[in-house]
C-alpha cells in the first residue's frame, strides 16, 4: 500500500546512508524523475574533510529512529523538536563496542538508550535458552531507561558495534525546565505501559520454553526444583491446580498438567513488527528502496 507521496525537493534513504539498517519501503517512480545522488562513500570523503559535520549527519539519522513507533515505543507521542534535541545529545555520544560486550543485562535496570549505527546484536533469553542474532534491532533500552525497570533480555554484540548512547542525567539535563519536566514526567507513564505489554510477552514467551521442557522429561532433581520455582512465579501458573507429585513425573500425568495450565494461562505471544515503512514515489521502476535490503555502498540517499 502506498505510505505517502514523494515531491521535489523531498528525499529518502538518508538513515541507510549513515546507518547499517534494512531499508524499511520500497519506492517507486509514477511519473519521469530526476533524481541527486549521495553514495555513502562520497559522505565519507566530505565529512573527512569537515568532521565537524559527523553530530550534524548523525542527528539527522537518528530523528527518524526514535520518531518510528515500532522501533521507540516509549517516545511515542513526544513532539519532533524534543525527539530532534534527544538524537542531537547522542550524536555527540558515539560508544564502540569490540565483540561479545554486553550492551544490556536481563534483571538489571540499564545505564542508558542506544541507537545502534553499524553492527549485530545477539538477543539472550532465560539463560541462554532462547538465542537469536538480530539485524534489526536499531532502538535499545529506551523503555527501561524512562520506566527505570530492569531489562527483560540480555543484548550482546556479534562483532563490532557502533552506536549512540543516551544517559537518564541526559534526560534530566534536555527536560529541566518545569515545562519540560512535565513532559518528561509524561513520558516516563508511556515507558511504563510499553513495559506492562513487554513484560506480558516475555512471561508468555517463558512459559512457551518451559513447558517444551516439562514435556521432555530430562531433569535431573536441581533442574526439576529450579523450573518449578521459575514457573511459580508465573501469575497465570500459580492458579492452576496442580496434580500430585508423583502424578508429575509420569508422561500422561504431565500432558494432563501441561493441559491444565494452558486452560488458565491468558498470555500469548504477538508478532511485533519492529519497522512501521515511511515512503512515497522513473515510472515504475524500483528505485532501489526494497524493503529486507541493507544500503549498498553504491546506493546511497536520494
Amino acid at each position: 500500500y502506498v505510505v505517502r507521496r514523494l515531491y521535489p525537493g523531498d528525499c529518502f534513504g538518508e538513515i541507510s546512508l549513515w546507518m547499517d539498517i534494512k531499508r524499511t519501503a520500497t519506492v517507486t517512480s509514477v511519473d519521469y524523475c530526476q533524481l541527486y545522488v549521495l553514495t555513502r562513500t562520497d559522505l565519507e570523503d566530505i565529512l573527512h574533510s569537515f568532521p565537524e559535520m559527523r553530530p550534524v549527519v548523525a542527528a539527522q539519522a537518528i530523528t527518524p529512529c526514535l520518531a518510528a513507533v515500532d522501533m521507540a515505543p516509549a517516545l511515542a507521542g513526544l513532539d519532533l523538536s524534543d525527539l530532534e534535541r534527544i538524537a542531537r545529545r547522542m550524536a555527540f555520544t558515539s560508544v564502540d563496542f569490540s565483540d561479545g560486550e554486553t550492551i544490556c543485562r536481563a534483571g538489571e535496570v540499564p545505564k542508558g538508550a542506544y541507537v545502534i549505527r553499524k553492527g549485530h546484536l545477539v538477543v539472550d533469553l532465560f539463560d541462554g535458552k532462547l538465542e537469536k542474532v538480530n539485524s534489526d534491532l536499531r532502538v535499545i533500552g529506551f523503555t527501561e531507561l524512562l520506566s527505570t525497570k530492569p531489562c527483560l533480555e540480555t543484548i550482546r554484540t556479534k562483532g563490532a558495534v557502533v552506536a549512540y548512547k543516551l544517559m537518564d542525567s541526559d534526560l534530566q539535563e534536555l527536560f529541566a525546565s518545569k515545562q519540560n519536566k512535565a513532559t518528561l514526567t509524561a513520558q516516563r507513564k508511556v515507558a511504563r505501559s510499553d513495559y506492562a505489554k513487554s513484560l506480558a510477552t516475555h512471561r508468555a514467551l517463558k512459559w512457551s520454553v518451559l513447558s517444551s521442557d516439562l514435556l521432555e522429561l530430562k531433569w535431573t532433581e536441581p533442574e526439576l526444583t529450579r523450573k518449578k520455582t521459575i514457573m511459580g512465579s508465573l501469575p497465570f501458573f500459580q492458579n492452576v491446580h496442580r496434580s500430585s507429585s508423583k502424578d508429575k513425573h509420569t508422561l500422561a500425568g504431565t500432558r494432563a498438567f501441561m493441559n491444565k495450565v494452558r486452560q488458565n494461562s491468558t498470555n500469548f505471544l504477538h508478532n511485533v513488527s519492529r519497522f512501521s515503512p515511511t515512503a512515497g514515489g522513473n515510472a515504475g521502476k524500483s528505485l532501489g528502496n526494497t524493503p529486507g535490503n541493507p544500503s549498498e555502498e553504491g546506493q546511497g540517499g536520494r
